[in-house]
Parts: C-alpha cells; sequence; structure tokens
C-alpha cells in the first residue's frame, strides 16, 4: 500500500467515499511527489545493510569511526620459518619480503577498509554506544549486553565468565581471528563497564584441560595413559593482549 492510499484511509466517514476528497489528496501527494522520492532515496542511500562508498562514509562519520586506519594491518618483519607471521629476507622469488624489525619500527601499516569491514566496523560502534554494562541480557532487550557485543565482534567465538570480582574474563576459542579482536581492541571498540577489568585468555587447539560436565574437555595426564600424548589436556593461556580498565 503506498504512502498516499494510507492517508486516503484516514478520510472520515462521510469524506471516503466522496472522488473529490480522494482527488485532493491525489492531487497533494503529485505537488510533493518529488519531495517523497528524494526522502525515499535518502532512506535507501543511507541503510547500513546496503549503504556503499561515500555514503557508508558519511554514516561512519556520524557514529565515530573512520575508513581509514593508522593502525590498521600488523607489518610483517623478517623472521625465521618456525614463526607462522615471519616473512622471507632478500628472496627474488616476488613473494612477500621482510626487513629486520628495530625499536624504532612501526609495528602497523595504515589500512583503508572496504565496505564489508567498514560495515562491520560501524555496527561494533552503534553497540558500543549502545550496550548495557551487564555480561548478559536483562532489561532492555533492544539494547545489546557485553555477551552479545562479544558474540557480534567474534563472530560467536568468544564468551564472556563474570569473576564477581570487578573484572570480566573473555575466553577466546582457537577459530577465532586473533588479528581482528586485536584490531578492534586498538580501536577500544569492545565495550566494557567503567573501572572493569577484563583478561583475555585463548584456547589452545589442542583441545583445553576441563572436568567432565564440559564435553570438550580434555582429561589431564595419567601415567597409566598408553597413549599420553593424544590424550593431555593443556591449561588455557593468556594471549599477548594486555589487560583493560
Amino acid at each position: 500500500m503506498s504512502l498516499e492510499e494510507e492517508y486516503q484511509k484516514l478520510l472520515i466517514k462521510q469524506y471516503y467515499t466522496k472522488p473529490k476528497a480522494r482527488a485532493e489528496i491525489s492531487a497533494l501527494f503529485n505537488l510533493f511527489a518529488d519531495c517523497f522520492d528524494t526522502v525515499d532515496a535518502f532512506r535507501e542511500a543511507f541503510n547500513l545493510e546496503t549503504a556503499q562508498g561515500d555514503p557508508l562514509d558519511i554514516i561512519g562519520s556520524w557514529v565515530g569511526v573512520s575508513r581509514f586506519q593508522p593502525s590498521g594491518e600488523r607489518k610483517g618483519f623478517f623472521g625465521f620459518e618456525n614463526h607462522a607471521k615471519a616473512l622471507p629476507f632478500g628472496q627474488k622469488s616476488g613473494k612477500k619480503q621482510g626487513g629486520f624489525r628495530s625499536k624504532f619500527s612501526q609495528d602497523f601499516l595504515p589500512l583503508k577498509l572496504p565496505d564489508k569491514q567498514y560495515r562491520r566496523l560501524i555496527k561494533l560502534k552503534i553497540i558500543k554506544n549502545t550496550a548495557l554494562a551487564t555480561a548478559t541480557q536483562t532489561g532492555d532487550v533492544s539494547l545489546s549486553s557485553l555477551q552479545q557485543a562479544v558474540n557480534f565482534a567474534m563472530e560467536g567465538e568468544g564468551y564472556l565468565i563474570d569473576r564477581q570480582n570487578m573484572s570480566l574474563t573473555l575466553v577466546i576459542t582457537p577459530k577465532a581471528d586473533r588479528e581482528w579482536l586485536e584490531f578492534i581492541l586498538r580501536l577500544d571498540l569492545l565495550p566494557r563497564p567503567q573501572g572493569v577489568q577484563i583478561n583475555y585468555v585463548t584456547q589452545e587447539p589442542k583441545g583445553t584441560f576441563g572436568f567432565s560436565e564440559h564435553q570438550n574437555a580434555i582429561s589431564w595426564y595419567s601415567r597409566f595413559d598408553t597413549n599420553p600424548e593424544a590424550r593431555i589436556g593443556y591449561f588455557a593461556q593468556k594471549t599477548f593482549l594486555q589487560k583493560r580498565r
């Protein structure tokens, strides 16, 4: 149903079937048709789910996050092959090369975010601006809890534990994108209550030690195991990310 038809339905009973009354509404809508089309086009252009290019940049400026990030991508340096992120040095094969790192080196390179990644960043900023300071959902369901914010930021690969001592622990699964987590933490886009410390812990890909009620837990070493290496559960380790308040 068009907006014109909706207004025609608002006519009072004695005018509802009168052709002149309905024609007057049609004439007014024809007069302001360009205005309505402009408003509709504006709404469509600045729809966060579909906006691209300049309109998306404008939405980002409204919420306070830029497409251009000076510390967006971690810079690669020379290293040895047993380091997953090390780069070779001086090769002529056309592969990406890494120089020596010094204390004066910049650790990050500037990055221009593509629309898809920038849209995700804008949504994170909106969530931070509106999130509740609660670990789980309570009260107003239109606002995000801290756990819901983590679910969106980490695509379901992280969960919060409230330690009940003014600290939270964010547990990160091995499937999580660590570089993305580092990036959003540098931009301070994860919501957190004021004065509450957040500790970041990552699970080992081999499986972490835990108790029987956790279906994914692995038992601790036993000298009676015939193949103990395949069944050892490792303690979860803290990431290189710093504690934050």
